[in-house]
């Protein structure tokens, strides 16, 4: 009885994220038909996240569609914030030597476009992928200290929060 009623409580709560998750897809999938540049590729982006915990291939799908987009719009940003995006993709489903190489990319890119929030970030979720996915406090470690650097001299160590 007490197996059940655990069982039960599980899929409820399981299935109480579904309708939400369906519902923000449902009403992202209209506008991409209409939508363009920027904002076509914001739902993509959108779309990508919202499929990452449910389908590799749709997250995937998405995120290497809103890259190929932004790369014939010659949009760096949208280019960096796909990329990113597919990393995450390759990340959450345990493609780790993909995921960090792409996550590297986009690192230098960000550097390169003088998007310092966004390098805050990728060091961020670097160093929380060493410390709690791959257990690797070593690298972990590493990854703060650029970070650390990177955000005291770009005077923002805000960005970085509870890492210290």
């Amino acid at each position: 009885m007490k197996n059940k009623l655990i069982v039960t409580v599980f899929l409820l709560l399981f299935n109480a994220k579904l309708p939400a998750q369906n519902k923000a897809i449902d009403s992202l999938i209209p506008l991409l038909k209409t939508a363009q540049g920027g904002k076509k590729i914001d739902i993509l982006i959108s779309l990508s996240n919202e499929y990452r915990a449910t389908s590799e291939e749709k997250a995937l799908k998405y995120a290497l569609e809103a890259k190929d987009l932004a790369q014939k719009e010659d949009n760096k940003i949208k280019t960096l914030e796909a990329k990113i995006v597919e990393a995450k993709v390759y990340l959450k489903h345990g493609k780790d030597k993909q995921g960090l190489e792409l996550s590297e990319e986009a690192l230098k890119e960000a550097i390169k476009l003088k998007q310092n929030e966004t390098v805050a970030k990728i060091y961020k979720a670097q160093y929380y992928y060493y410390r709690d996915v791959a257990v690797d406090i070593k690298n972990a470690i590493l990854i703060i200290d650029k970070g650390i650097a990177f955000t005291s001299a770009n005077n923002m160590p805000q960005l970085l929060g509870d890492m210290y």
